[in-house]
């Protein structure tokens, strides 16, 4: 009687099943890295947005404005967000999900209050994922953690 060689069907299931098992924990264990590092991302941008804004104000004694009723906003919604800050900073960053077109519920894009009418303050704030329900905002007070959206420029500046 000749022994046959190769696996058996039951011996193919295990391992597919093993293997299905580890590819499933890796993928839990990576996407909260994922969520990390795109707030970490969305922190940086507020960083970037605050710092080529204190420069724009230097130069023009006055913050860069952008109302999404004139038209000098990001296209992509009507969201007070400029697409770009002058020569200090020719491209804004976009949220890293990017992700809904609306500031308010489970939209990820960066957004801002109008500051047409007083061009001596500017808010820029974006939803952050790790705690679903924080903000990140950008004001000349700096970058801020916030449990709620902005809705005006002295809320922007404080942390809460």
């Amino acid at each position: 009687m000749e022994k046959q060689t190769g696996f058996t069907l039951i011996e193919l299931l295990v391992v597919i099943a093993v293997i299905v098992i580890l590819a499933s924990m890796i993928g839990l264990t990576t996407s909260g890295s994922r969520i990390k590092a795109r707030d970490a991302r969305r922190l940086t941008d507020m960083r970037s947005l605050v710092t080529a804004q204190e420069l724009y104000y230097s130069d023009m004694t006055r913050y860069f404005t952008c109302s999404a009723t004139a038209g000098d906003c990001n296209p992509r919604s009507a969201r007070n967000y400029p697409s770009s800050l002058d020569t200090r900073m020719p491209k804004t960053p976009e949220d890293p999900r990017n992700y809904g077109s609306t500031c308010t519920g489970d939209s990820y894009i960066y957004c801002g209050l109008d500051n047409t009418v007083d061009n001596q303050q500017y808010c820029y704030f974006a939803k952050l994922e790790e705690n679903n329900a924080s903000y990140i905002t950008a004001s000349p007070k700096g970058y801020m953690r916030k449990d709620a959206i902005p809705i005006s420029f002295s809320d922007c500046g404080v942390a809460g």
